[in-house]
């Protein structure tokens, strides 16, 4: 019975030692061999390295992109704030497809005091509750569609204006 056992042991260590030179492990001997390749077995692979290298071979636009964002400290402010609240990007949308909101932002950016007028106006705490008031008053729809009574205050007040 040993001696099976020691003839079974022998088989599978002469089929080991032929199958080694076969199999692709830089190793020195039969147990640097098993101990290599148990080690890389449970290695996870650098994912990311090969990722980065698929990305910059087939599609060099992509590593300008991540390459601006990383070097640009106001683009990952602006990223980091749309993860934290995805419901911005419509917003972002909606300015960057309507001309006439650019035109006012353009307007109000290199403008001091039209920006500092209307941070003010915004801050007023009366001025919001007046204005919301007025927007809940039943007669403000009469009003705004009253055409005669808007252009006499224009006029009224681009006379005050020349005077």
């Amino acid at each position: 019975m040993s001696t099976d056992i020691a003839t079974i042991i022998g088989y599978i260590l002469f089929g080991i030692s032929e199958i080694l030179p076969l199999i692709n492990i830089p190793a020195n001997g039969f147990i640097h061999s098993i101990y290599s390749g148990i080690g890389n077995s449970f290695k996870n692979p650098e994912k990311d390295i090969e990722l980065a290298q698929s990305l910059l071979n087939t599609k060099p636009t992509y590593a300008n992109i991540i390459n601006t964002i990383a070097t640009n400290p106001q683009i990952q402010e602006i990223i980091n704030n749309l993860l934290l609240n995805p419901s911005n990007a419509n917003n972002i949308t909606k300015l960057q497809s309507d001309q006439e909101i650019n035109n006012l932002i353009s307007i109000i950016t290199h403008n001091p005091q039209l920006k500092t007028t209307i941070l003010a106006l915004a801050n007023d705490q009366k001025l919001n509750i007046f204005i919301s008031d007025l927007i809940n008053t039943p007669n403000i729809k009469q009003f705004i569609n009253n055409t005669e009574l808007l252009n006499k205050i224009k006029n009224d007040i681009n006379k005050k204006e020349l005077n």
